[in-house]
Order: structure tokens, then C-alpha cells, then sequence
């Protein structure tokens, strides 16, 4: 099962609860590698917006993600 950390390219980086759940369901759901780039795309949202979470409109990530893809 996922941890409240995970290990991206040999950095450790927390994550909240709620990503935690969607890492857990998208894995579940997606090959090795296509859950690694959910997971890199999550955290480079939330350094580039540097707020918590639950700050965050969900929106905002789609529409980083389609953007950055």
C-alpha cells in the first residue's frame, strides 16, 4: 500500500491524505510507469503553487496537468 511518503526519482515527498487516496486508486487502475507521471505531475503542481492542498481547487490541477502535458 501507499505511504503517507512516497519515493519520486530518489526524493522523498510528502503528500496529504486525499492525494494519497487518488495515488492509491490511480495505481490501481495504471501501469508503473503511468502512475509515476500522475505522482511527478502532482508535485511539480504543488511546488509550483506552493499552497496545501486543501487550499487548491481541483480545477486548477487539471488544468495545470493538461497544460504541462
Amino acid at each position: 500500500l501507499f505511504h503517507d511518503r512516497i519515493d519520486l526519482v530518489g526524493e522523498e515527498v510528502s503528500l496529504a491524505p486525499i492525494i494519497d487516496e487518488y495515488l492509491a486508486f490511480a495505481g490501481a487502475r495504471l501501469r508503473l510507469n503511468s502512475w509515476l507521471a500522475v505522482a511527478f505531475d502532482l508535485k511539480v503542481f504543488f511546488e509550483v503553487v506552493a499552497k496545501p492542498v486543501v487550499a487548491v481547487d481541483p480545477v486548477r490541477i487539471v488544468r495545470f496537468i493538461r497544460l504541462i502535458r
